[in-house]
């Protein structure tokens, strides 16, 4: 199995104005070399911030924030992640996105919407837990305040076919600066508890709302060891993890065998 290149985008966004963002994303995209990357991972609501203003929601079939995300994942040869809002039979989701270079859509709506911004009174909330493989890796995706609820992230160890649910847990983002605690803190328990990778991307600035960000987006083993930790500024860094690395750890700590069966 071949490691896996990660790029991961920290950046400020612009408030409630997706050309801005489309653009400004347009700039940082220029600064990653095609092929150089298997999956590039960009904040929550990438293209508006972490806002509750649903006229910024579209169709998925006519949505430009996808058309966005398709046209750079075939420049780049790379799958992209990130979140925006999409309206579906009259509902409006907080859908995370993994496009694949070929177009390809796979989603996952957010589960836990943080109610203390009224996230739950104007987005319907997900039912499903989806778990992708792509390039051989098997990939858990989460928005956000699902960090906070572990069984949303609950791994799986397959006896039988000596499988794992995932491999791992990718987090995309809007943790503010006053609960940055409960950041640094859950990402690591994140891949402990699951025997997996763990990484998070958040944003950096400050939103219309007045809501601080110091990213700090980060990347565990999953021992909960750190990877790689961001500061408060804009960065784009690339990550490789390594498969054979993780079994091992599998192989030689076997808590996976002794997990509750939920």
């Amino acid at each position: 199995m071949q490691d896996l290149r990660l790029t991961l985008v920290q950046t400020t966004l612009h408030w409630q104005n997706p050309d801005a963002n489309y653009a400004h994303f347009d700039t940082l995209f220029e600064k990653i070399a095609p092929f150089s990357s298997d999956l590039i991972i960009l904040p929550e609501m990438f293209n508006t911030g972490f806002s509750m203003q649903t006229q910024y929601a579209q169709e998925l079939s006519e949505s430009k924030a996808l058309a966005f995300l398709q046209k750079h994942a075939h420049a780049k040869d790379a799958a992209l992640l990130a979140t925006c809002m999409i309206k579906e039979d009259n509902y409006f989701f907080n859908r995370l996105l993994f496009v694949e270079p070929t177009g390809k859509v796979v989603w996952y709506d957010k589960k836990h919407l943080f109610r203390m911004a009224g996230e739950d009174r104007f987005f319907r909330a997900g039912t499903k837990k989806v778990s992708h493989t792509w390039r051989g890796w098997k990939l858990l995706l989460q928005v956000c305040y699902d960090l906070r609820f572990p069984l949303g992230s609950y791994n799986q160890y397959f006896e039988k076919e000596d499988t794992f649910l995932y491999d791992v847990l990718l987090y995309t983002a809007n943790f503010p600066k006053a609960r940055k605690q409960a950041w640094n803190s859950l990402l690591p328990a994140r891949a402990i508890e699951n025997s997996a990778y763990c990484i998070g991307v958040n944003r950096i600035g400050k939103d219309g709302n007045g809501i601080e960000y110091e990213g700090e987006s980060a990347a565990f083993d999953p021992k909960g060891e750190t990877l790689w930790k961001a500061s408060n500024q804009e960065v784009i860094h690339n990550l490789s993890l390594c498969y054979q690395t993780l079994q091992s750890y599998r192989n030689k700590f076997e808590t996976h065998k002794d997990w509750d069966k939920i």
